[in-house]
């Protein structure tokens, strides 16, 4: 018979991994310029739990899906703030990564979906002119000194919205342009009757920011006004 020697028992202490929690897991937000939303649909509030660890601190950070600088931002305290829309796509997916403090390769991963069109389009510049048409005579000819001198000439207004009124320039057949948002024409001293067209533009912009007149110039016969030209 065998004696058995002593047995001795080593106890091996298993010493738990670090693991990383966030919440929430998954969030959906709105660009921040996003022209329906609300701003605090621009963000979203993450927390994390450390298991394991000797203190329950993170670092936070916000990737793409290639592992590069994400479109949005974190703080310390794990506040995500949405960026303004751009030209970033509808339904991109950032990464927001809690890594603990204590142990640099134990990370927590959440996604965030950013949603929206982006702030409402800018409206295109327009430009009416008024009046529209009207009638001038020639200051001298025929009876026109029977004219006053305002029948002769013409003010006219471009009525300028979402563009700078300065900006508008004025083009009559051979004379030089001008620039305003007013227009002052003057009849020429003598001619026939003849119609002539003022384009007023902005330049540079959509059809929509461009207008015209027509400036009608006549002699006066006593005792009454010629046939307007047809």
């Amino acid at each position: 018979m065998h004696r058995l020697g002593p047995r001795v028992c080593h106890h091996v202490i298993c010493q738990h991994r670090i693991e990383v929690e966030v919440s929430p897991a998954a969030a959906e937000v709105c660009f921040r310029d996003e022209r329906f939303a609300q701003p605090l649909e621009a963000q979203v509030q993450f927390s994390a739990f450390v298991y394991n660890a000797p203190s329950n601190r993170v670092t936070w950070r916000v990737l793409d899906l290639h592992g590069g600088p994400g479109a949005g931002t974190i703080d310390a305290a794990g506040l995500y703030l949405a960026p303004n829309k751009g030209s970033l796509p509808f339904g991109l997916t950032d990464l927001v990564v809690a890594t603990s403090a204590d142990d640099h390769f134990r990370k927590a991963y959440a996604r965030v979906a950013l949603v929206g069109l982006g702030p409402k389009p800018k409206p295109a510049p327009r430009l009416e002119v008024y009046p529209h048409r009207t009638y001038l005579y020639y200051p001298a000819g025929y009876n026109n000194n029977y004219i006053d001198a305002s029948n002769t000439m013409q003010l006219f207004r471009a009525m300028v919205h979402h563009a700078d009124p300065a900006l508008v320039e004025w083009k009559v057949p051979t004379l030089p342009v001008s620039t305003g948002p007013e227009y002052l024409y003057t009849a020429p001293t003598l001619g026939a009757p003849q119609t002539l067209r003022i384009d007023a533009k902005i330049p540079g912009t959509t059809p929509l920011a461009a207008d015209w007149a027509m400036v009608t110039l006549l002699d006066y016969t006593w005792p009454g006004i010629m046939a307007l030209p047809t």
